[in-house]
Parts: C-alpha cells; structure tokens; sequence
C-alpha cells in the first residue's frame, strides 16, 4: 500500500449513491449545517462516474472547505476514507462508505476551471434540473461562488467504494467524531448488523439511487467500450473484431476478437463501484460464454474495466486471479482502460 497519509472525513446522506442529490430525508438536523439549510450538500455528485476532465473526477468534500492552500501544502496527495450518517428519528446511524487512494486538493483557481467545463458542458445545468425536481431552492447552488464548487480530485482507477455501505456503531474507533472534518484513517469499523427487517436496512441504497447510477455507469461503458476497440484495432490489425457478438442462446459478449492465427478472445466490460465486485460480476459471464460458445480454441478471457490492478491496493485482485489461472487453468486475464475525458464532443 502507498505510504501517504490515510484520512477519514464524512459526506452527508445521501440515497443515490453519491451520484445525484437525494433530498433532506437522512440530513442533518442541526439548522447551523449547509444542508439543512440548503436541502443538500456539494458532495452528493462525488461519485458519478460519468464526469471525467483530464483523467479526473472532481468532487467536495466539507471537511476542505474553501481554504485549502494550507491543506494542499501540508498533503499534496492522500487517501481518503468516507462516512456518512443517516439521521432519523430513531437514531443517528453511521455507515462507511469506502476509499479513494491518491486524492488531491484542487486549488480555488482550479474549481474555477473545472467549473466553466460544467457549464459548457451543461453539467451544471443538470445539477441545477436535479435540485429543482427535488423541489431545493438550487439559486442557493448558483450563489455560490465558483471557486468553492471543488475542493478535492482523484481517478477512476483509485476509488474502492463499498457495494453498499455498512453500518457500524457509533462508539467503532474507526471514527472518533461526528464533525464535518480530517481525522487520522485508524482501522475499518466492524460491521453491526442493524435491529430492523432486512429490507429496511438497505432500502436508502436502492430505489432510485440505482436508477441514476445505472445510467452514469452506461455513459462510461460506452466510453470504456469505444476506446477498446481503438487499443484492439492496433493490437490485432488483421483480426476480425467484433462488439456485442450473438452467442446462440442469445447472450451477448461485449467484444470479441477472432484473431488471425484462428483464436479466439473474449472481452467483458463491468463498470462498477470497486474493483472486487468488477471481477464477480464478469467471471460467470466470461465463463458462460466460453461454455455457450463451444469451441476449443478460446485463447483468453478477459475482463475490462477503470481499475488498475497493478496498483499496490489491489494485491489481493491480483493474487485471486493468478489463483483461477494456475488452479483451475482458466484463461482469465485483465484489462486496465484509462479514461481520460467524458466530454461531449462537438457534432
């Protein structure tokens, strides 16, 4: 694992995954925070996948603030563990989020930049369509001063966020505070299994949150497979490359290559919130398409995504797959895809 300081801050709660605004159910109650004032906070487009600028994301966190140039002398790069509440009548329950390794303070002069993309880009403007189907006063979001839209940047490839986030209780030394700020990254909280029905642990995670975050993740699919075929024309020239291949029990494969030494490759693209869950999502896919298809001359399995494996984070992702491929002589492989932009590009 990398050696830069390892911190713990909180985000605000939020039911879409972090990747549209919720509402003010699960918000904060107390009337001196910005969310319950304003009915959201900045960091609930975190982790919309879907909004790349030059190989970043670009998020906010309330623990930055809008003075930070102290910060980003101090910690250039960091990782970056995230929390949340969930505020209710009946409790104040925590959940933990997950990671993003290697994140980065972003300069007001920066934000500045990064805004007015937005808004060419007419992101901004469907930040402001989703506060006003939320019924938010969003003038409150075009107020605010452009250089405090971003405080913090980081890379798909970084960011390991939990399938759902788990509960864990208040007195965990996982976390030693309830502010909005830096803590020092200590150990994972343990998980505590809640006292309600099963379905009402994890419905804030689900209804719409899926919804939204589904159609984010197509948008970087599409990307993802487009510059896949780009690598594949240049690495099998003479090669038949085909996407979305019809097996005969009418599965797809997302790509697949007959090269010209008469083998076969098969590419699955996953798109998901971690690299652990890209890798079980795609196996039995993979698989099921080797045994629909039929043939012996598979030369290799692969599977895509925005995760570099070779990081130091991912030695146990590694390790699992050396393991199918020297225990059950599987020919499964990995394939890292950088995204280097998200932009809509001019017609």
């Amino acid at each position: 694992m990398n050696n830069i300081p390892h911190k713990v801050t909180r985000v605000c709660w939020n039911s879409n995954h972090w990747n549209a605004p919720s509402g003010l159910t699960g918000k904060s109650k107390s009337t001196n925070s910005f969310e319950n004032q304003t009915g959201f906070g900045f960091e609930e487009w975190n982790f919309d996948f879907s909004k790349v600028i030059d190989g970043y994301l670009y998020g906010y966190v309330p623990a930055a603030g809008a003075d930070r140039i102290h910060k980003v002398k101090v910690h250039p790069m960091f990782n970056l563990s995230f929390y949340t509440i969930h505020n209710d009548k009946q409790t104040n329950q925590r959940y933990w989020i997950g990671t993003i390794y290697n994140v980065e303070f972003v300069s007001a002069e920066k934000s500045i930049e990064i805004y007015e993309i937005y808004r060419k880009n007419k992101w901004l403007q469907e930040r402001l369509n989703q506060l006003k189907q939320l019924d938010i006063n969003y003038q409150n979001y075009v107020d605010l001063f452009p250089k405090n839209f971003f405080n913090i940047r980081y890379k798909l490839k970084d960011m390991q966020l939990l399938e759902n986030p788990i509960p864990f209780e208040h007195t965990d030394p996982a976390v030693s505070s309830n502010y909005y700020n830096f803590l020092n990254f200590i150990l994972l909280p343990k998980t505590t299994v809640l006292n309600t029905k099963p379905s009402t642990q994890t419905e804030h995670f689900y209804r719409n949150g899926y919804t939204i975050e589904a159609s984010n993740f197509y948008k970087l699919h599409s990307i993802v497979h487009n510059k896949l075929i780009e690598e594949l024309n240049i690495e099998f020239p003479n090669s038949q490359i085909q996407s979305e291949f019809l097996l005969e029990n009418r599965t797809r494969i997302d790509i697949k290559v007959h090269t010209n030494t008469q083998q076969h490759i098969f590419y699955e693209i996953k798109i998901a919130r971690n690299l652990r869950d890209v890798l079980r999502q795609s196996l039995g896919q993979l698989l099921e398409y080797a045994f629909t298809f039929g043939k012996q001359n598979i030369q290799k399995l692969v599977i895509v995504s925005t995760f570099d494996i070779k990081e130091s984070q991912y030695a146990q992702e590694r390790t699992f797959l050396i393991f199918l491929q020297e225990q059950f002589q599987i020919p499964i492989c990995y394939k890292y895809i950088e995204v280097y932009d998200t932009l809509k590009k001019p017609a």
